[in-house]
């Protein structure tokens, strides 16, 4: 997962390290003697195993200014698939004080509040120039924070390397697949024709009367691609008065597939065809409906030809 902590106007894809506060404090937070990190505890478990520097840990954090507004919140995520809704921080000691040393107080499930210098966090953690216009100069930040929990830098590197193998295993499945899905889908739909030289089937083809497309013509197309079961993941239809898409023949294709099928074609004519995941999409996974190695089926009509 992909985890991304906003900073009104900054946006920062991991966290490496975050800035000391030096300041005393009040309300109930204490000093740790030996980092200078000020705390204050709501959780705590003094028994269970706590994270090291250098370990990376998952937490849900809350940062708010001197005015007790909230700046950042990692359960506004901007990617609606980060469910979890935490953030990773890689736990570096920068000085005495840092709050990763004050994580490192924590036990998973322990959730605490931390005080942070303004200054350092934005001119030494994200080495800006200036502090943003929002932040008052010697001002304290209050980071809010609940430990998830945390890994090990080698628990890091074996859980990357399950997940990139569950990915490859994942794929291969999906590879061998399509062959079968494909063959299923010709039985199915009772069809007669052979696929091509490159693999497409061309299901049906209605030849046009207007101009036959030539390469670097511009070609206005309504289109609709679907999944063998029908589910329609792609189309031309953009909403009230635009239902059309423009590409330049032999130039300009969002899949080599496309272009293929509306060889031959002319200004009128149609055609329907099956196009394997080599001429489409691939490995890649376009979207939460086209998986990698997706076959897809193109209804394309032939609008204009210039």
């Amino acid at each position: 997962m992909k985890f991304n902590f906003k900073l009104s106007m900054v946006t920062v894809a991991t966290f490496s390290m975050f800035a000391a506060c030096k300041n005393s404090s009040s309300g109930g937070f204490e000093t740790d003697p030996a980092t200078g990190v000020q705390y204050h505890f709501f959780n705590r478990d003094e028994k269970r195993a706590k994270p090291a520097i250098g370990d990376f840990a998952e937490v849900l954090l809350t940062l708010k200014n001197a005015n007790d507004s909230v700046i950042s919140n990692s359960h506004h995520k901007r990617r609606t698939e980060d469910s979890t809704k935490t953030i990773k921080l890689h736990l570096k000691k920068t000085f005495n004080g840092c709050i990763s040393e004050g994580i490192t107080m924590m036990a998973v499930g322990d959730s605490a509040s931390f005080k942070i210098s303004a200054d350092s966090f934005y001119l030494k953690t994200f080495q800006m120039k200036q502090l943003p216009s929002f932040i008052k100069a010697g001002s304290i930040l209050t980071a809010n924070v609940k430990l998830v929990g945390f890994e090990t830098p080698q628990q890091m590197a074996d859980d990357v390397e399950k997940r990139i193998k569950e990915r490859q295993e994942m794929m291969e499945k999906r590879k061998a697949a399509e062959k079968s899905d494909i063959e299923k889908y010709i039985v199915d739909n009772k069809i007669k024709v052979k696929p091509e030289a490159d693999g497409i089937y061309i299901l049906k083809r209605v030849k046009g009367k207007g101009k036959p497309i030539k390469t670097g013509d511009s070609v206005e197309v309504k289109y609709t691609g679907m999944l063998l079961d029908g589910a329609v993941v792609e189309s031309s239809d953009q909403g009230p008065g635009k239902n059309t898409f423009t590409l330049v023949y032999g130039k300009d294709y969002f899949i080599k597939g496309f272009d293929d099928i509306i060889t031959n074609l002319e200004a009128g004519g149609s055609v329907r065809a099956l196009i394997p995941s080599a001429l489409a999409y691939g490995e890649q996974k376009q979207s939460h409906l086209i998986l990698p190695y997706s076959p897809l089926l193109y209804d394309v009509e032939i609008i204009k030809v210039k």
